[in-house]
C-alpha cells in the first residue's frame, strides 16, 4: 500500500500506510525496518501525521535499548502534542509517556497521564477517562505504587463496563489478576483469570499469551502443577521470542523447585525480555538440572533441550 500510494502522488495515504507499518513492525520488535517506515512518514505525511510518526519514532529508540535518545526525541514534542486534537492528544501523550518513563523521567510522564485523565473527566468522557486510567496505573505499579494501580484499573474496568467496553473491561480484569498473582493472593488471580477467559470468549477473542502466563504461574504458586504446565506450555507456544526464557524458567519449576533469587526474574506473570543476567541463571539452572538427571527424568530432558 505504501509503494502503491507513493507510485500514484498520494503522499497522505502514503504517510498513514508506513505510520501503521512502522507501528507493527515496533510491536514485531524489528526496530530498524520500523524506523525506516517512520521516517517515510514523516517525509510525506501532514503535521499530524508527522507528530504521530516522531512520537512512535521516539519509542523505536526506547524499544531498542536506547532510552537517553528516545528521550531526546520525546522532549520537543510534547508543545506540538499540546496543540493536537484531543483524542489525538491522549494517544500521543500515552505513547511518549512509556518513553519517558523508561528514560528516566517518571515525574513528567506522570503528570502527562494525569493531565489526560482530568481532560477526560472534565469533558465528561467515561471512554477517554478510562483509557486514561489504564495507562496511569502501569505507570503507577512501574513506581511500586501498588495501591494507585490497583484503585486505576478498577476504576477503568468499572468505566469500560459502564460504557460497554467489555474487551477493555477484560483487559483491566487481567491487569488486576496480574496484580493479585504478584501480590501473593494467588487464588483470587486464578478466579479472575477465569472470569477474563469467559469474557473473552462471549466475544469471540483469544486469550493473549500473558492472561496464560499469569495463571499458570498462580496456578503453580497454589501447588496446582498439572493445570499450571499445561497453561504455561500455552503461553511459552504463543509468546514472542524474548519473552520465552522467563516462561521456560517457570515451566522448570513445574518440575523442579527453583532457589527463591529466581524469583525477582519470574515474578512478573507476564515474562521477562532476556537479560545477560537472565541468560547467566538459564545455563547456570541448566547445567545444575543435567547434572542431576537421571532415570524418570524425561519432563527435564526435554526442558533442558529448550533451554540449549
Amino acid at each position: 500500500l505504501v509503494e502503491l500510494a507513493r507510485d500514484r502522488g498520494w503522499t497522505r495515504l502514503a504517510s498513514g500506510a508506513a505510520l501503521l507499518a512502522g507501528r507493527t513492525l515496533l510491536f514485531d520488535s524489528r526496530h530498524e525496518e520500523a524506523a525506516t517506515a517512520l521516517a517515510s512518514a514523516v517525509a510525506w505525511g501532514t503535521p499530524a501525521q508527522a507528530l504521530e510518526a516522531r512520537v512512535w519514532a521516539s519509542r523505536v529508540a526506547t524499544q531498542s535499548g536506547r532510552f537517553a535518545e528516545g528521550v531526546v526525541l520525546a522532549e520537543p514534542l510534547l508543545d506540538a502534542i499540546e496543540d493536537a486534537e484531543p483524542e489525538a492528544r491522549l494517544a500521543l501523550r500515552n505513547a511518549v509517556a512509556t518513553t519517558l518513563r523508561w528514560g528516566g523521567r517518571a515525574d513528567l510522564a506522570e503528570a502527562l497521564l494525569v493531565r489526560n485523565l482530568e481532560e477526560a473527566d472534565a469533558a465528561g468522557s467515561v471512554r477517554r477517562a478510562a483509557d486514561a486510567r489504564m495507562a496511569l496505573a502501569s505507570l503507577l505499579l512501574a513506581r511500586e505504587d501498588v495501591e494507585g494501580a490497583r484503585r486505576a484499573w478498577e476504576g477503568a474496568r468499572n468505566d469500560y463496563l459502564r460504557v460497554g467496553r467489555w474487551d477493555a473491561a477484560a483487559d483491566a480484569r487481567e491487569n488486576l489478576a496480574h496484580l493479585a498473582r504478584r501480590e501473593g493472593r494467588h487464588e483470587e488471580a486464578v478466579q479472575l483469570c477465569r472470569l477474563v477467559a469467559r469474557d473473552r470468549r462471549r466475544l469471540g477473542v483469544e486469550d493473549p499469551w500473558t492472561l496464560r502466563a499469569t495463571l499458570g504461574e498462580a496456578l503453580l504458586a497454589s501447588g496446582r502443577r498439572d493445570p499450571a504446565r499445561v497453561a504455561l506450555e500455552e503461553a511459552l507456544e504463543a509468546a514472542p521470542e524474548r519473552f520465552q526464557p522467563s516462561l521456560r524458567l517457570m515451566l522448570l519449576q513445574v518440575v523442579e523447585p527453583v532457589e527463591p533469587d529466581w524469583e525477582t526474574h519470574v515474578r512478573g506473570g507476564q515474562g521477562a525480555e532476556t537479560t545477560p543476567e537472565l541468560r547467566a541463571l538459564l545455563e547456570r539452572r541448566r547445567d545444575e538440572l543435567a547434572a542431576r538427571a537421571s532415570a524418570g527424568a524425561s519432563d527435564l530432558d526435554a526442558l533442558l533441550a529448550s533451554l540449549t
